[in-house]
């Protein structure tokens, strides 16, 4: 039940309409020259760190990502993604701060209301090289409370590859005037990932 399902998108090379996750996903699902891929894929966590862009994304069971023909995924091409959000253990509970770190651009959303309306807590969209943005607000987690979140994320031209999402637990006194830096982050853990009831991770035995 812990896992990412992501639903790739792939464009023609060197589509300029690719510059933005709205142009990227929301405006062109079935525009000639996308791909809808046929079948979603699974990851255990959103942690690909800065390398070159042929070295790809791997999904959950380790496989790098590729088109329909076989081609390995490496450029022009998208993911959007959901799962839900949990503190791994009673003792984890508390305020978590989140940042993308990410090439090209990507977009964290949560469900804070659970009433399927989903807001926008990180917003580090357009292409652009490895960089960090952070939330500017801290959110609430439980044990056994999931919190739906979505994430867009679309890698435009070489020559590197990025998506990671990272957080850290803030104690209350240190919530005012939020900023963050790497240092002080660390990837978010596959078992703080728990996907819809019912939906098993192919990828996890």
């Amino acid at each position: 039940k812990n896992g990412i399902r992501g639903t790739p998108h792939y464009y023609e090379v060197g589509d300029p309409r690719i510059s933005s996750i709205r142009n990227s996903l929301d405006s062109m699902s079935g525009v000639p020259g996308v791909v809808d891929a046929a079948s979603a894929v699974y990851l255990n966590q959103l942690d690909v760190p800065t390398r070159a862009f042929d070295q790809g994304f791997t999904s959950g069971d380790g496989q790098l990502l590729r088109t329909m023909s076989g081609d390995p995924l490496i450029e022009w091409f998208s993911l959007r993604m959901a799962s839900n959000l949990v503190a791994p253990t009673v003792a984890e509970e508390g305020d978590y701060q989140f940042a993308m770190h990410s090439d090209d651009g990507a977009l964290l959303k949560i469900d804070e209301n659970r009433d399927g309306i989903f807001e926008v807590l990180v917003n580090d969209d357009s292409i652009h090289s490895p960089r960090l943005k952070c939330a500017t607000r801290t959110v609430h987690l439980k044990a056994g409370d999931p919190l739906p979140m979505k994430l867009d994320y679309f890698q435009g031209p070489r020559v590197l590859i990025t998506m990671q999402l990272l957080w850290r637990r803030m104690p209350a006194a240190q919530n005012a005037g939020l900023g963050c830096s790497m240092n002080e982050l660390s990837a978010v853990p596959a078992k703080a990932f728990l996907l819809e009831a019912g939906r098993k991770n192919p990828c996890v035995k």
